[in-house]
């Protein structure tokens, strides 16, 4: 090691450097122990904020061309699923009728043939020319029209008002097509029930939170939404300020601030209102804890003066090291005060056969 190093001195700064590291350390933690209150109230200001947002995030009801498509999807789906029946009706109808009269293709099996049900009449001046067999249906309006060989470019609509095509398979088994249309009638029913059924309810509870309504999707744009919320009566008259700034601290668009409209409803149902309780400070504290078990409905008793008063008492009975050791120790107390004490008591004759031992050995 060069003799030119001062160790002395190297010692005092190491000595100089760590004491000032304690200062700063200590002055580190005075600053946050100072400071922290307020860095609560940020995360928990932070905290509140994000879910103010979420909850009116999730509650935004879009309005105009989202809820339009879904409806249309709904309105698509019921027409398809009825026309569905319609068809099958028909077809069904007509196999009723072919496996009833004995009807067979078989002879026909090395021709093209197409098979149609048409009901309200056939157009007798569309298939001349064509080799075709007609069978009317008795009491009805549906007839069974068998083409032979017919053109490529035959259209279907104009041999008749409504005009369904038999499907090759089911002139294959008619009796099992009988049945098997007879299956798929009875399922689409029932799925056209639900349809139906999602379709009323979504109506209903679309227009139900929406401000403009079914009747209106088509007077708004895609970007609008509609969000529903509530406010104490005593605030509502704030309501309108505190909206704009909270819009405005946000650094929401300009024009969703501008475009934006508050519509009040005073009644709701008691079944849809939601739970507010106020309480002073040292009841209040108790909310939590009730809340952890559930939320009491608006036409509901609160449970939470009770969990006031009987909480403290059932905590002190889930930690009893001092009041159990305290209630012990006052029956142990009574227990010794009220010991017997005649001439046969068994502490006295343990006390003297202890004294013998004890001289004895001595």
């Amino acid at each position: 090691m060069p003799s030119s190093i001062d160790i002395n001195s190297m010692r005092n700064k190491l000595a100089e450097l760590e004491g000032r590291l304690r200062r700063l350390e200590q002055e580190f933690r005075d600053f946050l122990v100072k400071v922290s209150d307020r860095a609560y109230a940020i995360i928990d200001l932070s905290d509140t904020i994000t879910n103010i947002v979420r909850q009116y995030m999730d509650s935004a009801i879009p309005e105009g061309k989202d809820v339009g498509d879904r409806l249309m999807q709904l309105v698509n789906s019921v027409s398809d699923t009825r026309n569905r029946i319609r068809e099958l009706e028909v077809i069904h109808e007509a196999l009723g009728y072919m496996k009833k009269a004995g009807i067979s293709l078989e002879g026909l099996s090395r021709l093209r043939i197409r098979v149609f049900a048409v009901r309200g009449g056939v157009n007798e001046d569309y298939i001349k020319g064509f080799m075709y067999i007609k069978r009317d249906i008795e009491n009805t309006d549906l007839s069974i029209l068998t083409l032979i060989e017919p053109p490529e470019n035959l259209d279907v609509r104009s041999l008749g008002k409504e005009v369904y095509e038999i499907s090759k398979d089911y002139l294959i088994d008619i009796k099992s097509a009988f049945e098997l249309t007879g299956r798929e009638l009875t399922d689409l029913r029932s799925r056209l029930k639900d349809l139906e059924r999602e379709y009323e309810e979504f109506v209903r509870e679309f227009n139900e939170v929406s401000t403009y309504g079914v009747d209106g999707i088509d007077k708004v744009g895609s970007d609008i939404v509609t969000i529903a919320g509530y406010v104490k009566e005593s605030l509502s008259s704030r309501f309108d300020d505190l909206l704009a700034s909270l819009l405005s601290k946000l650094a929401i668009d300009a024009r969703v601030r501008k475009e934006s409209k508050v519509v009040y409803v005073k009644e709701i149902e008691p079944e849809k209102a939601p739970t507010l309780e106020e309480y002073p400070k040292p009841i209040d504290a108790f909310k939590k804890i009730t809340y952890m078990y559930g939320i009491p409905k608006y036409t509901e008793i609160s449970p939470i003066i009770l969990t006031f008063i009987l909480f403290p008492a059932f905590y002190g009975w889930m930690y009893p090291d001092l009041g159990h050791g305290i209630v012990l120790s006052l029956f142990g107390y009574a227990l010794y005060r009220s010991r017997y004490k005649g001439p046969n008591a068994s502490y006295d004759q343990y006390s003297a056969e202890s004294t013998q031992c004890g001289g004895w050995y001595s």
